[in-house]
């Protein structure tokens, strides 16, 4: 696993607590399907930007969702954060592409990343997210979930 592997587990964890989010919020009727990594960018040692392009099924009205912002743990430690743009969701089958950054966290060390090498275990990370989902109506809800398993989310989105 080299530097960018790293880079793009980093986007994968921080992405898959963006797409648990709403389906745990007000909007169950949105549903996810596939989702790729479209671009990764390198922002030094220590950070990355980049986009993914996600299936969406929504059975409700087109929303908005904004200052989206997450924190995924290590064995309850913060580990990457990350901030997302913020993104539109239409009503009906769409897809949408997800675009943002993700970063160590502090006192995390590209070493202790680089130590995932030799024992890697997806049930060490968790995350929280929290964001702002507003309405078709202009009606806007904080939304905050914090614990949410990152092997769960990868395990369900197969």
């Amino acid at each position: 696993m080299n530097r960018s592997s790293l880079r793009l587990l980093g986007l994968c964890l921080f992405f898959s607590l963006l797409m648990a989010a709403p389906a745990q919020a007000q909007l169950s009727k949105l549903h996810f399907g596939k989702y790729k990594i479209v671009s990764i960018r390198p922002h030094g040692f220590t950070s990355a930007g980049g986009a993914i392009q996600v299936e969406v099924a929504n059975d409700s009205t087109a929303f908005d969702m904004k200052e989206i912002r997450g924190v995924v743990y290590r064995n309850g430690k913060p580990f990457v954060q990350g901030v997302c743009q913020d993104l539109h969701v239409a009503s009906g089958s769409t897809t949408v592409r997800a675009e943002g950054t993700v970063s160590l966290c502090p006192g995390v060390s590209l070493w202790s990343v680089l130590g995932l090498l030799f024992s890697f275990d997806i049930n060490e990370f968790t995350g929280d997210i929290q964001m702002k989902i507003i309405d078709a109506k202009g009606k806007e809800e904080p939304y905050e979930k914090q614990g949410i398993s990152i092997a769960a989310l990868l395990h369900n989105r197969r």
